[in-house]
């Protein structure tokens, strides 16, 4: 089925307007969090219509979005996915709002921000929405029950073994750390590996520091026995009831997992972000679900009008309703993230350490109009990697090939469905 068509039409001098906004938040807490923007933003600009175009599920969003750019009927802007827009933007599906943004007064330097996916060329195309940095966060409820030591300061990841074998109880399905099959991704820039060339034909994961990368995250399940295979995580600790002690991607400590994640009346905490030795480097990985707004807006005469969502929906209002929503969501809007109701806060006691991830932070994709293709051609590899059925060189080999296979080919065959 394709999405349903915005009614956003160019609108008589004076007259109302509809904004056409595509998203997926459609779950219980992520809709109440859009139902409470949303009514706030009626309160403060009624004669401004938001249409709202649900879509279940981001895999089904931008491919829907997609259809409906093709047919003409989208609407005025849209959640995105981050390794999606460098493609697309590419092809004219975004507009660029700079001279709008400047004659409303607004400043994106108000706001932690992606470059490569609030700009394109150097004209802005969007605004940060659903925004994460990778921190490091520890199970302290685990970790006081063995009696281990928390992540020190300046500690490295050369002492991540140690610290995940301190934790790992296997026979209760405790594991001092997990990763899933995307988690290691902007790894490679800590070990200052080159995943790909720098004009992003050709692969780049049987190098020498690549292997080095790869060798490490492969022992942490075969040689050090503290993290559980691709398999294991998915189906018997992610069912079962299992529990990850620490980590900063998938495996994040934050409760008991069944199905879904429950708490469990764990106590977390923030660790500070560890060093690599071997090179010196700290990073922290950023994912962001950006708003973009659409070349449709033009068509529609409601460029100004857009251009106000976008910042509303990054702004002070939205950041609250998230904060309260969606808690451990991080907003965009620096002066939100740095109040004392949220980063400043606590539980966690230590939750201002999130804030040197932002001093840290680097692309957890390369961004290029191959990203997906790039993804899905490794993605099946790495998890025979992390499930034993590869070995580190074998696995690299093999993802190289299929890599530089799906570079040589449409960008448009990874958004079919």
């Amino acid at each position: 089925t394709t999405a349903p068509a915005a009614q956003s039409q160019p609108a008589a001098s004076g007259g109302p307007k509809t904004i056409g906004f595509h998203t997926d938040w459609v779950s219980p807490a992520r809709k109440a969090a859009i139902d409470r923007a949303l009514a706030v933003w009626k309160q403060q600009h009624p004669e401004w219509e938001i249409e709202q175009l649900f879509v279940p599920g981001m895999d089904d969003n931008l491919p829907q979005v997609v259809i409906s750019m093709a047919a003409g009927t989208e609407g005025d802007v849209t959640l995105w996915e981050m390794y999606a827009v460098e493609l697309w933007a590419s092809r004219g599906a975004f507009l660029n709002v700079s001279p709008a943004v400047k004659k409303l007064g607004y400043n994106i330097e108000d706001h932690y921000y992606a470059p490569w996916t609030a700009f394109y060329q150097g004209n802005q195309i969007g605004m940060p929405f659903q925004w994460n940095v990778q921190y490091w966060q520890f199970n302290k409820t685990i970790f006081d029950r063995f009696q281990a030591p928390y992540p020190p300061e300046g500690w490295t990841w050369e002492d991540i073994p140690e610290i995940a074998k301190s934790v790992t109880r296997k026979e209760e399905n405790i594991w001092g750390i997990n990763f899933g099959d995307v988690d290691f991704w902007h790894s490679y820039l800590l070990w200052d590996a080159p995943i790909l060339n720098e004009d992003f034909t050709k692969s780049g994961f049987d190098t020498p520091n690549g292997l080095a990368m790869l060798e490490f995250y492969h022992d942490l399940i075969f040689k050090h026995g503290v993290a559980p295979q691709y398999s294991e995580w998915r189906n018997k600790l992610r069912k079962e009831g299992g529990v990850i002690a620490f980590g900063n991607g998938s495996g994040v400590p934050w409760g008991r997992y069944k199905n879904t994640l429950d708490n469990d009346g764990f106590e977390i905490d923030i660790a500070t972000l560890p060093s690599l030795e071997r090179t010196g480097k700290k990073i922290s990985g950023v994912f962001d679900q950006p708003h973009m707004v659409l070349s449709a807006a033009e068509r529609h005469n409601v460029v100004d009008e857009v251009t106000h969502f976008l910042y509303f929906m990054a702004g002070d209002e939205m950041g609250q309703i998230l904060s309260e929503e969606l808690p451990g969501g991080i907003p965009s809007k620096k002066s939100i993230v740095h109040s004392k109701e949220h980063f400043l806060r606590t539980p966690p006691e230590h939750v201002d350490r999130v804030l040197e991830s932002f001093e840290h932070m680097v692309w957890s994709y390369p961004a290029f109009p191959h990203t997906l293709p790039w993804i899905n051609a490794h993605r099946a590899p790495v998890r025979e990697l992390w499930d034993g059925k590869l070995s580190v060189r074998a696995f690299a080999q093999q993802a190289d090939i299929a890599v530089n296979q799906a570079l040589q080919g449409s960008p448009d065959a990874a958004y079919r469905r």
